[in-house]
C-alpha cells in the first residue's frame, strides 16, 4: 500500500479483531527494517486485538441496551400486548378477539407500534423488536 511505501515499511504482521463471527477489522505492527516477529509478539498483539473486540462488543450491546429502554419507554402495555401476539403470528382480527378489543383499536395500536419502530410492515416491526430482545415473555390473554 502506498502509505507502507510512503513510510519504507518493510516487515509486519497483521490479527484479526474478532467481530461477532466475523471479522470486525485487524490490528497490524510494522517495522522499517526487515524482521521477524516473534510468538510473544504475536500473543501481544493478538491479546490487544482481543481487547478492541470486547471493547467493541461493550459498546454494540450498550447501544441495543439504550435502544431497548427508549422503544419500551414509548410502547404503551397494550401496544406490547399486541406486538408479542403479532410474533405469534396472530392477525389483526384474531388479536383483538385474544385481548378482548374491536379490530378497529388493533389496527390503531399496530399503527402505533409501526410509527414507534419506524417499521413499513407488521414482520418489520417484529423483527426489529425480536432484535432489540423484546419478544421475551408470555404472550397475553393465552389460556
Amino acid at each position: 500500500p502506498p502509505l507502507f511505501v510512503e513510510h519504507q515499511v518493510v516487515s509486519g504482521v497483521n490479527v484479526v479483531v474478532d467481530g461477532r463471527g466475523r471479522p470486525f477489522g485487524s490490528l497490524g505492527a510494522h517495522s522499517t527494517r526487515r524482521r521477524s516477529f516473534s510468538g510473544e509478539e504475536l500473543g501481544f498483539l493478538q491479546a490487544a486485538a482481543n481487547v478492541l473486540a470486547a471493547a467493541g462488543r461493550r459498546e454494540q450491546e450498550e447501544r441495543r441496551r439504550e435502544e431497548r429502554v427508549a422503544v419500551l419507554g414509548r410502547l404503551t402495555p397494550r401496544e406490547r400486548d399486541v406486538l408479542l401476539l403479532l410474533a405469534d403470528g396472530l392477525d389483526n382480527r384474531r388479536i383483538g378477539e385474544r385481548l378482548g378489543i374491536g379490530y378497529t383499536t388493533v389496527r390503531g395500536h399496530v399503527r402505533g407500534i409501526l410509527s414507534k419502530f419506524d417499521a413499513r410492515t407488521k414482520l418489520e416491526a417484529v423483527a426489529r423488536a425480536n432484535a432489540l430482545g423484546l419478544l421475551a415473555g408470555d404472550a397475553p390473554g393465552a389460556t
